[in-house]
């Protein structure tokens, strides 16, 4: 079994916590050496450990603004077949917004991009819907 000491030292920084005091409260006062340590009791260290990190949340994004109007846009080209896969599409609404609004697609501010999706909903996409 390989020891990933890195990992154990980040989990101990991250919870503000010092790698002695730690093995010596894990071994009950016998040591403060992690090479003492059997590979068992490091592995068991280590689950200890990883038990006290706090979750991982997606709290903490928050999507830049126009996120919703941007998907929007992308779906509705997509729909309108602009590319076959997200990152063509992507380079023909850059592309068009560039022709349309001077800026690419991210560049747009949200004001902007209710319109451009007014549009894109209301003439572009029923245009398209009526050709077919």
């Amino acid at each position: 079994m390989i020891r990933n000491y890195a990992q154990l030292y980040a989990i101990c920084k991250a919870l503000s916590l010092e790698k002695e005091d730690v093995v010596l409260d894990f071994t009950e006062g016998k040591t403060s050496s992690l090479s003492a340590l059997s590979d068992g009791d490091y592995h068991e260290l280590m689950i200890r450990l990883r038990k006290l990190q706090p979750a991982k949340s997606k709290v903490d994004f928050t999507p830049k603004p126009g996120d919703a109007q941007r998907k929007k846009l992308i779906a509705l080209a997509g729909k309108m077949h602009w590319g076959s896969n997200t990152i063509e599409i992507v380079g023909r609404l850059n592309n068009w917004s560039l022709e349309n609004y001077g800026v690419e697609l991210n560049q747009l501010d949200v004001n902007t991009l209710n319109k451009v999706l007014w549009v894109m909903e209301n003439k572009i996409y029923k245009d398209y819907l009526n050709k077919v």
